[in-house]
């Protein structure tokens, strides 16, 4: 059995700082979690606000806004967020949440490469495909390789012509051990107008959800989440989920754009 560490948020706590800086995860994420001083001791970084809100907010914006299907959010994201970043996290999201075919595994990902948001927005992912149990249940296996086979599971993902960025070894892995599994299907996007970033998209992996104590939340991605947001699709649809997270409110624009310290 995998034994959880602390430290990286975007491994879910499966990797320490210094671990997830090795593997080159700290050049996907950007958080800025730490710095070396002289001497090896850890400090907090500088965090980057862009319009009001961490960059590692408008991160977090695009992960759950394709999770949940809503255009408004990723194009909004989009616009503060450079093309590579943007990219990156579609490509960890397509494995993470969207699930596509096989056979159409080049169409998302010319959709991924063009921002077509409303057509990966419109693509069922696993939880409503009813896969988020399996998904899950491979979570030990998934994180194993990522740290142990990152060669097998990049040559694996270039068959496909897919660059692979750290962040999504192991949620390729999940989608290619189950790929005869996947039917895919399409779901109704959200149609809901970007009026701010809602509050639960504030959680553990971002400077906000951190600075108000927020671990997980609805949309997080830690893999018992994904299990409980499959559940809520299954019994209760889209249409329910999308209504907790906008009508958790919005999150309060901060003043000024300049760089704060994490322990502001």
């Amino acid at each position: 059995m995998f034994t959880p560490l602390k430290a990286c948020a975007i491994s879910d706590g499966k990797l320490t700082a210094e671990e997830a800086k090795i593997r080159g995860w700290c050049k996907i994420c950007k958080q800025g979690c730490f710095k070396k001083e002289k001497g090896g001791r850890q400090t907090a970084g500088p965090v980057k606000m862009i319009d009001g809100y961490s960059e590692s907010l408008w991160k977090s914006v695009v992960v759950k806004s394709l999770r949940i299907g809503w255009p408004a959010g990723l194009e909004e994201a989009s616009r503060r967020l450079s093309k590579s970043t943007m990219k990156s996290l579609l490509i960890c999201s397509l494995f993470e949440d969207v699930f596509p075919p096989e056979e159409e595994l080049k169409l998302a990902m010319d959709e991924v490469n063009r921002f077509d948001f409303e057509a990966l927005c419109a693509r069922e992912t696993h939880h409503g495909q009813g896969l988020t149990d399996r998904f899950c249940d491979l979570e030990d296996e998934a994180v194993y390789a990522a740290r142990n086979s990152m060669p097998d599971i990049w040559a694996a993902a270039k068959k496909y012509g897919i660059w692979l960025p750290p962040r999504s070894l192991n949620v390729f892995y999940t989608w290619h051990k189950l790929r005869s599994n996947i039917v895919g299907g399409k779901r109704e996007i959200d149609p809901t107008p970007f009026t701010g970033i809602p509050k639960v998209m504030a959680d553990s992996h971002t400077y906000e959800g951190k600075k108000m104590g927020q671990g997980i939340t609805l949309l997080s991605g830690h893999y018992s989440q994904h299990r409980e947001i499959g559940r809520l699709v299954q019994e209760k649809g889209w249409g329910w989920i999308r209504e907790q997270v906008h009508g958790s409110g919005v999150l309060e624009v901060q003043g000024g754009n300049a760089q704060m310290s994490m322990f502001n």
